[in-house]
């Protein structure tokens, strides 16, 4: 009988053991989603002069408008004498409250591109994300103009690594930012970058 019992305990603590186990592996994702749309568009704020945000219609549908007038001659703040006047034009989404980004997988949103360039196969923009103990700006390319929509998919385990900080710095994300660096784009660029279905799960 002793014998059994033994068997049962060192079984029940070796599965709570693999159990453990599991949820480090499989913690990220297992929070619950965080949608950034339509009731929340009206947080989303312009970072500098450049950006005009608001909530639009398209085909029907409420959207996300992050408009971007690329300006090479003023800075973030409509100043010519600034020391970065080709800048990061950005809008900013703060998070309240506050939100532990090890518990989530990824941030998937869908975008589409307009503007009044002319065959421009590229569209390079960002993601940053800031937790106060640390930062990641995540660079990619929207592609080119097709009058679509285009899924994109950003890994937190990617944003973590790319920041060169500990996870246990990532445990306070406080807010999110779209944007696109000045020097990668012409002057009097005029970009109108639609978003919907922002959530980060």
């Amino acid at each position: 009988m002793k014998n059994y019992l033994m068997a049962g305990i060192l079984s029940v603590a070796l599965l709570g053991t693999l159990n453990a186990q599991d949820q480090v592996k499989q913690g990220a994702g297992k929070s619950k989603p965080i949608s950034f749309n339509e009731k929340d568009y009206a947080d989303w704020k312009a970072g500098t002069v450049e950006v005009a945000v608001a909530t639009v219609k398209d085909g029907g549908i409420t959207v996300l408008s992050f408009k971007v007038a690329v300006d090479h001659k003023k800075d973030g703040k409509g100043r010519a004498d600034g020391k970065y006047l080709k800048g990061w034009p950005r809008m900013i989404h703060y998070i309240k409250p506050v939100v532990d980004m090890n518990k989530y997988k990824e941030l998937r949103f869908e975008y589409k591109i307009s503007s009044n360039r002319k065959n421009v196969e590229k569209t390079p923009i960002y993601a940053n994300f800031n937790s106060g103990a640390a930062t990641c700006t995540y660079g990619f390319d929207a592609g080119k103009e097709d009058g679509k929509w285009h899924t994109k998919v950003i890994l937190i385990k990617d944003i973590i690594a790319k920041s060169k900080k500990p996870a246990s710095d990532w445990k306070t994300l406080r807010y999110i930012q779209f944007g696109l660096s000045e020097s990668l784009h012409e002057d009097g660029t005029k970009l109108d970058i639609k978003l919907k279905n922002i959530v980060l799960q």
